[in-house]
């Protein structure tokens, strides 16, 4: 009887952990952004932002991965993303492309402004969301979080208003970025 006993409870601890590990979330970190850059804004929006992280479970600060900047588009934020934690859309791709062995790090950034959006420009309109990005969530993330050395580092991606600011983002700072991604992005005006 306890040997039957001692493998019923190994049987259910074996099932309870392939069910845990089937549940399992990635990390979600919450990394806070001063916005000097803006401070001031025309609109009046808050300058201190708040980038959602999401990585592998098993990853530490020091473990080198590649960085993913994502611009949301109009009317998203990073504090979308933090609403949704860690199961939401962006928790489970992180952990798929781990079990594909394709970990990276995925960084929400926020965007937002009263009208709604601000497509990570400088605008005398909003505010200066492009250096927001490129001289204040770049270098925090990279203080914070170690980059990989043996494959593109640091992509930059949006969405829609996110994906144009994405595109312009990259073309004009083509050091910090290794690449882009822009999903539907807003159609470029000419002139």
């Amino acid at each position: 009887m306890p040997l039957l006993r001692f493998l019923s409870l190994s049987a259910l601890t074996v099932v309870a952990g392939l069910a845990a590990n089937e549940t399992r979330a990635a990390q979600l970190e919450i990394v806070g952004i001063a916005g000097e850059t803006l401070r001031d804004n025309p609109l009046g929006d808050p300058p201190a932002r708040r980038v959602a992280v999401f990585m592998p479970d098993e990853a530490k600060a020091d473990t080198p991965l590649p960085l993913v900047i994502y611009l949301p588009g109009w009317g998203e934020s990073s504090e979308d993303a933090i609403a949704d934690g860690r199961k939401g859309w962006m928790g489970r791709m992180i952990d798929q492309l781990a079990k594909a062995r394709r970990p990276l790090r995925f960084a929400v950034v926020d965007g937002r402004s009263r009208y709604g959006g601000s497509q990570f420009l400088n605008s005398g309109a909003t505010g200066r969301y492009a250096d927001y990005v490129s001289d204040e969530v770049v270098p925090v993330l990279e203080k914070r979080y170690a980059l990989t050395k043996d494959q593109p580092a640091r992509i930059l991606s949006g969405h829609s208003s996110g994906a144009y600011g994405a595109l312009l983002l990259t073309m004009s700072h083509q050091d910090q970025f290794a690449a882009v991604v822009a999903l539907s992005p807003d159609r470029i005006r000419a002139g």
